[in-house]
């Protein structure tokens, strides 16, 4: 069962006035196990549920290392008032509803693929998603920082045309030598908001120096705030999800961004367009500084090179759109 249809059946039960009850109302979600139907509730406090049935061996059982989410297998009672031993899989915090119906789904899933205990599958899975959900100090990310981010997931979804994206190639979050490293091709994004000109930041003397038997490839692209249309974070990653994009992984990925699912709503109101991008061979004629731009070394006192590059000029040219397309389709 998707994320989508269990957050409906909660929206069904805040609909039917479980807000304030004493005890769970609950939900059937159709998923059936030998033991008995997996269910969704709410308690009278908003917080939501999934509860698995389970077996009285797990009885006692629990997660209580999160303070977002726990699990704990305790017995619950039908409206017949019979009780029957559920993992009950608990959201503590509203803020991170998005992200609990993706991690209930992935649970319904892992239990559903065959295993004796409930409960282990359970905890299998919040161990994935662990670091996701605990509290965040981050404020909410800036229009550059938007724009930066919406740019490398917009790159990462035009690489995976031909199938889902390759997710294990984005390493920008990771730090990794260059924004996409996708065998023996390396991608460095860069993005700006401004309406005129083209002139790119460099930070460091080895963002722009390939790794070794690479080629290295700049990809440029101009953004524009475009209230009513265009492209916005949550949509974008909702469309990697979609095409078969790890969501643990994904998810991961985007906190180390700065980036929370439980914010959606708010990025959801800050779409760009795309006005127009270009892709650059970073190779020997293209303007740099790498550390072989110094013959006698950096000075040892030197610790950081910052640097901008004009792309206005009549070279480096960029690639042309049918070339570009042929790299991005050989790597993805």
């Amino acid at each position: 069962m998707s994320g989508a249809n269990l957050s409906g059946l909660w929206r069904s039960i805040e609909l039917a006035g479980a807000l304030g009850a004493p005890t769970l109302r609950f939900l059937d979600t159709g998923v059936v196990f030998p033991t008995g139907t997996a269910l969704v509730g709410l308690d009278g406090a908003g917080e939501r549920h999934l509860c698995i049935p389970s077996s009285v061996d797990e009885l006692g059982c629990e997660d209580k290392r999160s303070l977002g989410v726990s699990i704990e297998v305790r017995p619950l009672r039908d409206a017949a008032g019979k009780e029957s031993p559920f993992v009950d899989v608990h959201c503590h915090r509203p803020d991170l509803n998005p992200v609990f119906e993706i991690v209930a789904s992935e649970i319904l899933k892992s239990v559903e693929a065959g295993t004796d205990s409930p409960f282990r599958a359970a905890h299998t899975v919040l161990e994935r998603w662990r670091d996701l959900l605990e509290p965040s100090g981050s404020g909410l990310l800036g229009p550059q920082q938007l724009a930066a981010l919406l740019a490398e997931l917009l790159l990462l979804e035009r690489l995976g045309a031909g199938g889902p994206p390759p997710l294990a190639s984005w390493l920008g979050p990771d730090k990794g030598p260059h924004d996409f490293v996708c065998g023996a091709v390396d991608f460095e994004v860069k993005s700006t908001l401004t309406t005129t000109g083209r002139e790119v930041q460099i930070h460091g003397l080895s963002q722009l120096t390939a790794s070794p038997g690479s080629m290295l490839y700049l990809w440029w692209a101009r953004l524009r705030p475009s209230p009513g249309r265009g492209f916005t974070v949550p949509s974008v990653v909702e469309a990697l999800l979609a095409r078969g994009c790890d969501s643990s992984i994904l998810l991961k990925k985007l906190s180390l961004m700065g980036y929370k699912l439980s914010d959606a709503g708010h990025y959801q109101n800050t779409p760009f367009e795309l006005v127009e991008s270009s892709l650059y061979a970073v190779d020997a004629a293209f303007p740099k500084l790498t550390v072989d731009s110094f013959t006698d070394g950096l000075h040892p006192q030197v610790r950081r090179v910052d640097y901008s590059i004009s792309l206005d000029a009549a070279t480096p040219v960029p690639l042309s759109p049918m070339v570009a397309d042929t790299i991005f389709k050989a790597v993805g």
